[in-house]
């Protein structure tokens, strides 16, 4: 699926580039998270020496299928790490993050946690899916983004650009799944995460949430062209795609 998808953004950034425009292909490796750190203590390895494994694989495969890119944005890279800090304190400042309680169930011996319609139900208690580990319902604080207050407008945005979303049954169960039911507030960092960016003590050095970090790696590889204050401004990502 990987390579699928690069090759098909490899061929647009070419067709682009012999059609006169200035294209540019970014490719990377979203290296962050709790299943990451799972990953490489199954593999009885660190996890930046995992990750750093994973990566000389990808680089290998477009190698192989002679792939050039223009951009391999890694998010254990210090400068998408510093980008990402600026993002989220410009965010926290512009009231689009906020300080809340996080609840769900918690997996000890996992150290994940899990939404009730992700685990097993079963005579009146929660299971991990995998593990089989018994879940309990815990609260930790958290700070989060307010997805909801931008319902009505994505509800729009996607009513007036059809096409946003290239395949019509992905739009429609985007808008079934998620929008009919109502969006939630999404918690972005946590408490506990031991394997990803950390905030400092305003935010209780407590760790950016995997999406919310991995996302804007698409923004962060262009970080010296990008002003936070007015990001309009910005000459890429006006007429882009992301293949997925």
């Amino acid at each position: 699926g990987h390579l699928y998808t690069t090759v098909l953004a490899w061929v647009i950034r070419n067709f682009k580039k012999m059609s006169g425009f200035e294209a540019r292909l970014f490719t990377g490796s979203d290296e962050h998270g709790q299943k990451i750190s799972q990953l490489a203590a199954k593999a009885n390895l660190e996890p930046q020496e995992f990750v750093d494994k994973n990566v000389e694989n990808f680089k290998f495969l477009w190698e192989k299928f002679e792939i050039d890119y223009d951009y391999f944005q890694r998010t254990t890279n210090l400068n998408h790490k510093n980008f990402i800090k600026k993002i989220f304190l410009k965010m926290y400042e512009d009231n689009h993050i906020f300080n809340g309680e996080y609840q769900g169930l918690y997996s000890i011996s996992d150290e994940e946690f899990l939404s009730q319609s992700q685990a097993v139900y079963q005579n009146g208690n929660y299971f991990h899916p995998v593990s089989g580990a018994k879940m309990e319902l815990i609260s930790e604080k958290s700070y989060f983004f307010p997805i909801k207050r931008f319902q009505k407008w994505l509800e729009d945005f996607l009513l007036e650009n059809p096409k946003f979303i290239f395949d019509s049954k992905i739009a429609n169960e985007l808008r079934q799944n998620f929008l009919q039911k109502g969006l939630e507030d999404l918690s972005v960092t946590r408490k506990n995460l031991k394997w990803g960016i950390f905030l400092d003590q305003k935010f209780e050095n407590q760790t950016i949430y995997v999406w919310l970090d991995a996302l804007f790696s698409y923004l962060s590889v262009f970080k010296d062209q990008i002003d936070l204050e007015n990001p309009k401004k910005s000459n890429f990502w006006t007429d882009s795609a992301q293949i997925i």
